[in-house]
């Protein structure tokens, strides 16, 4: 057998392999002229940008058409799209500052991840892992987030790092350099978003940060949760300190004595004092109501607590689903939305107060064994009020602040 042969049969399928991912010889030379009217009137499309691009990168005028794109990105920034194939380009050329420079003004997840690769490549392991967390904020569930989370961490020596779990997700534990807040810990989960404990690095304060899974796409969602929330400031509203619509997260202020969900799942006997916490709360609807706003979302897990050792200051939380008076009122919680609600029936204020009466039997199952029966019967008469039919329950909040004003619902010390 010749040398030729052995080679062959050695190595056939290898050479083989290896052909099949040389690049064809263009046929023409690019229009990198072409590329440089991108963005502007005339100029190609995304979509023929992205080809006459990747064209360019199998020809001698791939260096050409980078610097015409980098140079077209400092007067227009390039799309997503675009930006992350320019990014991958300079980054296999070697140029890595002007790489990261590029990626970092595209917040897509895929372009975070190959920056913080970048990062992690030259050392800088914290901005890498700072990277990573805001991909994290947005797409928990996102494809080697996690992994690259792990890894970082375990560089930057903070593997020990205490690290709880909420619905089966590890917590993000890091420092993050450059960024307004540290996670300490996840707080809860629902259908739109991923609510942190955390730290404001600046002002030195825990805060609720509440990241949305959807990101960009949440943008509308977010900022009317953002705008209703600071139009309605005041007792018994939980305050907004800080928003990003572009990164997809709200921070607000942080409840020390969580929620009335989570005190009735552990049966606190201070709830039996009903006037001292369903009081305020009625007088915050009846707030809300005066603005023309329905909050359309009244449950326990909504309803927070600011100080650990009181019950007497609670606030109401999530103004996600909150409408004004008559408008669409889109869905709501199962269990607390009103029968004239589910009929298809415009926000009305008795919304409210139908998921309060919700709430009121909530507390009577909770506390049945612990509180007197006097004062049973008194919450159960006021939770069928609220839950009657349209014209016959209070009508607003400040009917129901009223009603409560008249109704004995405090018991006596030795339900406590």
């Amino acid at each position: 057998m010749g040398l030729a042969d052995w080679l062959k049969q050695t190595f056939g399928k290898a050479s083989a392999k290896a052909e099949s991912i040389v690049p064809p010889t263009p046929s023409a030379p690019i229009e990198v002229s072409r590329l440089a009217a991108f963005g502007t009137e005339g100029g190609p499309s995304l979509h023929e940008a992205l080809a006459l691009f990747r064209h360019a990168r199998q020809t001698t005028d791939e260096g050409s058409a980078v610097a015409t794109l980098v140079a077209r990105d400092k007067v227009v920034p390039l799309p997503d799209e675009l930006a992350l194939e320019v990014g991958r380009a300079l980054d296999d050329r070697g140029e890595v500052a002007e790489s990261i420079a590029i990626l970092e003004r595209s917040r897509s997840p895929v372009a975070r991840i190959l920056s913080a690769d970048i990062h992690e490549q030259s050392g800088a392991y914290a901005v890498a892992l700072a990277l990573i967390e805001k991909v994290l904020l947005v797409d928990y569930e996102y494809p080697g987030a996690k992994e690259r989370l792990l890894r970082l961490r375990e560089r930057l020596g903070i593997v020990h790092a205490q690290v709880e779990r909420t619905h089966g997700s590890a917590t993000i534990v890091s420092e993050r350099p450059k960024a307004p807040f540290t996670i300490l810990r996840e707080a809860g989960r629902g259908g739109a978003a991923t609510l942190f404990a955390a730290q404001d690095t600046v002002l030195r304060r825990q805060v609720a940060l509440k990241a949305f899974h959807n990101g960009r796409s949440d943008r509308a969602a977010l900022l009317h949760e953002a705008h209703t929330t600071s139009k309605l400031a005041g007792p018994g509203v939980i305050r907004v300190f800080d928003a990003s619509p572009d990164d997809g997260w709200l921070a607000f202020e942080w409840a020390e004595g969580g929620s009335l969900r989570g005190r009735l799942d552990a049966k606190d006997e201070r709830l039996i004092d009903a006037a001292l916490w369903l009081t305020p709360i009625a007088r915050t609807l009846a707030r809300i109501h005066g603005a023309g706003f329905v909050h359309l979302d009244i449950k326990p897990s909504n309803v927070l607590f600011l100080d650990g050792s009181s019950l007497r200051y609670p606030i109401v939380s999530d103004f996600g689903s909150a409408r004004r008076e008559a408008e669409p009122s889109g869905s709501g919680s199962l269990g607390y939305v009103s029968p004239e609600r589910l009929s298809g029936r415009n926000a009305h204020a008795d919304d409210d107060v139908y998921g309060f009466g919700r709430l009121v039997e909530d507390a009577l199952a909770a506390l049945a064994g612990a509180m007197r029966p006097q004062t049973g019967e008194t919450l159960g008469t006021l939770a069928r009020q609220c839950l009657a039919p349209t014209n016959v329950r209070p009508r607003d909040g400040g009917a129901l602040a009223a009603l409560l004003s008249t109704s004995s619902i405090r018991s006596s010390p030795s339900d406590s």
